[in-house]
This record gives C-alpha cells, structure tokens and sequence, in this order.
C-alpha cells in the first residue's frame, strides 16, 4: 500500500499532474539484519512470534526495534569495509548507542545535550541554539538522528545542521514516533483537545513536536536530501505472510508506531516540495541570485 495526500486524488479528478506520493512501508526479510553480534556482546531478549525466535536489545532508551532498524539501515548502507565509516549519532545519550556503532565496526561520534564532558569522540551540544555541531564540515559519511527530532524546537535548524557535517552522498537516517499509527489515531479520538500518541500531557515534557510523514519529507526535500525509504520499529521482528505463494505485502504506515526516514545528502540546489501541487516550485541557485541582487 502506497501513502497518497488527498490533494493528489483531487487534482486527479481536474487533470492536474500529481506529485507527493509517499513511499512503500515494506516488511523486510529479518534474517539477516547485519547486527546479531550485538545480540551475543550485549543484554538482549528473545521472544517467539511466527515460529522464529526474535531477539531484541534491552539496554537501550527506545521501543523495541527501534535501535534494531536503525542499524540494520546503517549496516545495509555500509554492507562491508566499514574501517574509516564515520558516524554521527546525534542524541547519543549515555547509554549503548556508541558502543553498538563501535561493535558494528564503524568510527563512531556523538553529540548529545547530557555529556557531562568533553572527549574526543563525544561533545556536548544543545540542538536549540543557532551553534554548528561541534565538528568539521563534511567530514561524516552518516548521521543518526534517533528519536530527537520530536524533542527539540526546531526541526528544519536540524536538518541545517547535519547538511554542513554530513558529506555530500551520506547517509542520514531520522527516526519519530508515527502520529498517523492506528495507535495515535486511537489516542487522538479518544479525546477532545486532539492529543497524539506520545504527545499526550504525560510526554509534552518531552515530545513537543508531533511530525507527520508529509513535513518531514517537506523539510529534507528543502535542505537538498533525496529520500530512500521509509520503514518501521515493527519491520525488525513481525512478519507478514502473503496469503498468496509469491505475492507481496507491504506494511502499510498504520501498523507502524515508530517511522525509520532514510535520507540522502545530494547538495542539490533548494527544491520546496508541498504535499499541495499547486505550490511546488525549484528555488534554483540563480533564482535566489536573481531575488536577492538589488
């Protein structure tokens, strides 16, 4: 199943070209996810779903398959020779996240708003300020984004940032939780004021920016980043049978509480994209000459 915005079926109906199709959420094969040596050097679980054991990282700040995906995206980018592979995970925490990277045998680094202080590899940086990440331009090869969009003030400030750390053709993989899941919908009717799932008054201490799929692929399309995929925590540990030998099936963005975007840096010119056709338009480097000479 394929996400459209109803603005595509009524510009359908007036003959209007129609963009802003969203991406295939597809249930990939979990056999080989590129991180079962985590599985054997740090605290996991296991639990039986479909006939097959699913193991599972415990020590770590997310729902379960959330880091999971997350580095199996990473390891199918760099799928060997990953001496030299440098990783930015902004939000690192103080927990596992470097340690997996590491494990994985990438050259990790880490920024993050609760480091009490500075190494080599780890420095602190407050993500609401106007500050550059603490390191040079164009020096890594991915960004993680884990679970941190939703937490600070600024998306787009985000997204500004990684673009001048990130090299031209990395890899940027920004995940959040899914306010269009059935799970949210379920939360979001349940009450009057029109809370999502984990934006409600328990988490609004935290989460204070609900993203829908439409705006942040609208953010990175602004900022140059060409979208690859997009997947789900739940992709990591369920399988979905095909009721038919050989058919497909896609997972479609309902059943999924947490949406894994992975992003392209392409350094292209600035391109505005709008779930609204009307709208659309490139912003050319010599557009933006043309408007700002006197």
């Amino acid at each position: 199943m394929r996400i459209r915005f109803v603005q595509d079926i009524f510009d359908r109906l007036r003959g209007k070209n129609t963009v802003g199709r969203g991406l295939a959420v597809t249930v990939t094969d979990t056999q080989d996810t590129g991180i079962d040596r985590l599985f054997e050097t740090f605290p996991s679980a296991g639990f039986e779903i479909n006939g097959r054991t699913r193991k599972h990282l415990t020590n770590v700040n997310a729902d379960r398959g959330v880091t999971e995906q997350t580095l199996s995206l990473l390891c199918k980018q760099f799928p060997s020779n990953r001496t030299g592979i440098k990783v930015l995970n902004v939000g690192c925490g103080k927990k596992n996240q470097m340690d997996f990277l590491a494990a994985l045998g990438f050259e990790a680094y880490g920024v993050d708003f609760d480091i009490d202080e500075d190494s080599e590899h780890i420095r602190f940086h407050d993500l609401n300020t106007q500050d550059d990440l603490p390191f040079g331009d164009l020096r890594f090869d991915a960004v993680i984004c884990q679970e941190i969009i939703e937490h600070i003030e600024n998306p787009w400030l985000l997204f500004r940032k990684v673009k001048k750390v990130l090299k031209t053709g990395g890899t940027l993989i920004v995940t959040t939780p899914n306010i269009s899941s059935n799970h949210s919908k379920r939360v979001f009717n349940g009450n009057n004021v029109g809370f999502f799932a984990y934006f409600d008054p328990v988490n609004l201490w935290q989460h204070i920016n609900p993203i829908p799929y439409w705006e942040m692929i609208h953010i990175a399309t602004f900022n140059g980043f060409e979208t690859l995929g997009l997947s789900g925590n739940n992709e990591f540990y369920v399988t979905y049978t095909p009721k038919k030998a050989g058919a497909q099936r896609d997972a479609t963005i309902q059943n999924n509480d947490v949406l894994h975007y992975l992003l392209r840096n392409t350094n292209e010119d600035i391109r505005l994209y709008s779930p609204v056709p009307t709208h659309n338009y490139d912003w050319s480097a010599g557009a933006r000459t043309a408007r700002t000479e006197p």
